[in-house]
């Protein structure tokens, strides 16, 4: 950029050398310079005059993110002159509304002691996603997908010792398989992989890397064009999470592809606000009265005493699994909402905890669940599309006594769960993020439970229970998975498969619940199963029987 068009520029009425408008306008003269291979670069030049287009918009936006400007490749054809530019957003930092990078280095500060917390209580693996592309992209267009992608996404930008969003790109790497045959192949890949793991560093990033990979005959592994493997490390994303970066990475790369820019839809908040709420949550009253509710929870039920409560980090997964029958399942699906509010949630765990308690002698089963936490910190705040790691895990007390058909424990798991302050998010923030030590202590001292019920574990080797059940329905069918890396006895983990699908076809079978509705269909009303047949008995006499 020349000073005659910086003077042009000052001279035409934005504020002169040292403002933070005029700043600002150097530096995005700088990067237009590199990116375009233009020096000079006029202020008033047009960025598609000087040879710019999608991908240069995109590596664009991913280097002034990196200088802590909230600059879109949708802002820069909006504005295509240097001029424009940075008066659009200018103005966007002076009303505030040019979020999109994330916050302040308080609000960094609060997202890596989540991460921290995060990584203390287990979440220290590395997930491995696959992207299959249509068609094999070049090494500079998957940088500038990444750099896209990056740039909507503040907690793929931080490390735990980082000193901020704007600290790391995602290193990207190429291999061509070229193993003469698809064992060779297929080894190439795993060793590919296995090295993008290793250069994943929670302390000091990156916490995302990809490597695409395409063969000699132009097939990639799995007999698409050509693969993306990412790496992201679990503490900063969550399988929601997952499903959101493959989202936007395979529509910036076919953007890109096509050579038309990249329009996504609009980033909701960062991640760095939520941590900076959450942070603020855990201190607050509502927490506060959450805590009596945590710390009344008994430990986690133990199947295998002698075994440890988590599974190694490093280590093969096994998973099993089962279907159920298109009736069956749609018995599930259709009947049990209809009969009694019952969600697929409340029968698995019902499944779960009724095989459990067999098999531990106790009325009372403690499993963990899922939670999501994105609701946790304000319901006016949208982060449905927000990057970070708001699964945790939460326990729940199930009371089996009186329960003699599964619709009976659909009910008692359905009154356990109404029992639980909020989604249940509010059990990980306290125990991870309390500036009380006692709470801290107290909540980390009991005994986490050795099952887990909730969403589909992913691929990798991170540590985690030591049996995770989960259920989705695929196709017209109910799967059931169960993974675990330990051997384990007494019951082994088929048995307990088979069990639990056992008690999901009587679930399927007999739907309607013996004992009618239970509390948990009335979280507002506060009334115990007693009381709640009481009023329903009462609801169901005869008018007629009281008349003279």
């Amino acid at each position: 950029m020349t000073a005659n068009a910086t003077d042009e520029a000052t001279a035409d009425g934005l504020p002169g050398r040292g403002d933070p408008a005029e700043r600002l306008l150097r530096t995005l003269g700088e990067l237009w310079s590199q990116a375009l291979s233009r020096d000079p670069v006029g202020v008033d030049e047009h960025f598609l005059d000087l040879g710019g287009d999608s991908i240069t918009s995109v590596v664009l936006s991913g280097r002034a993110q990196q200088a802590g400007i909230p600059l879109t490749p949708r802002l820069i054809f909006d504005h295509p002159t240097l001029r424009e530019l940075a008066a659009a957003l200018h103005a966007r930092t002076a009303d505030g509304s040019g979020t999109e990078s994330g916050g302040d280095a308080s609000s960094s500060s609060d997202a890596r002691h989540v991460l921290a917390a995060a990584h203390q209580h287990g979440a220290t693996g590395v997930r491995s996603l696959l992207l299959r592309l249509a068609r094999p992209p070049a090494t500079d267009l998957v940088e500038a997908a990444l750099d896209a992608v990056m740039a909507r996404h503040d907690v793929l930008r931080l490390s735990l010792t980082g000193s901020g969003p704007q600290g790391h790109r995602a290193p990207v790497a190429h291999h061509r398989l070229s193993g003469p045959t698809p064992a060779a192949r297929t080894a190439e890949h795993r060793g590919a992989v296995q090295a993008l793991r290793a250069r994943i560093d929670a302390r000091h990033g990156p916490l995302l890397a990809a490597a695409h990979m395409d063969r000699d005959d132009g097939e990639g592994a799995g007999g698409a064009a050509a693969t993306l493997v990412l790496a992201v490390h679990e503490a900063a994303a969550d399988a929601r999470s997952h499903r959101l970066l493959l989202d936007e990475l395979a529509s910036t790369c076919e953007q890109l592809a096509h050579g038309e820019p990249v329009l996504l839809p609009e980033p909701t908040v960062p991640f760095t606000r939520w941590a900076e709420l959450a942070q603020r949550w855990a201190d607050g009253p509502e927490a506060a009265g959450e805590l009596g509710h945590w710390l009344g929870v008994p430990d986690g039920t133990r199947l295998w005493p002698s075994a440890t409560t988590k599974t190694p980090e490093t280590g093969v997964r096994h998973t099993l699994s089962a279907e159920l029958t298109a009736a069956q399942t749609a018995a599930l699906l259709r009947d049990l909402p209809v009969v009694d509010g019952s969600e697929l949630l409340d029968v698995l765990v019902a499944a779960v905890a009724h095989t459990v308690a067999r098999h531990a002698g106790t009325p009372t089963v403690v499993l963990d669940l899922d939670a999501d936490g994105r609701d946790l910190v304000s319901p006016d705040l949208d982060f449905s599309r927000t990057i970070g790691p708001f699964t945790a895990t939460f326990p729940l007390a199930v009371e089996l006594v009186g329960t003699c058909t599964a619709g009976d424990r659909v009910a008692a798991v359905r009154t356990a769960r109404a029992e639980v302050p909020g989604t249940g998010a509010g059990y990980a923030a306290l125990r991870r993020l309390s500036s009380d030590e006692e709470v801290r202590r107290g909540l980390t001292a009991r005994a986490g439970a050795q099952i887990r019920v909730g969403l589909p574990p992913e691929d990798g080797c991170a540590a985690g229970p030591l049996v995770h059940i989960s259920a989705e329905v695929v196709g017209d069918r109910l799967r059931v998975e169960l993974v675990h890396a330990l051997p384990l006895s007494g019951p082994s983990p088929e048995q307990l498969l088979r069990e639990t699908v056992t008690e999901l076809e009587r679930a399927a079978q007999a739907p309607a619940c013996s004992s009618g509705p239970s509390p948990g269909a009335f979280p507002l009303s506060g009334l115990g199963q007693d009381q709640l047949a009481a009023l329903l008995s009462d609801l169901t006499h005869d008018p007629e029987e009281s008349r003279p």
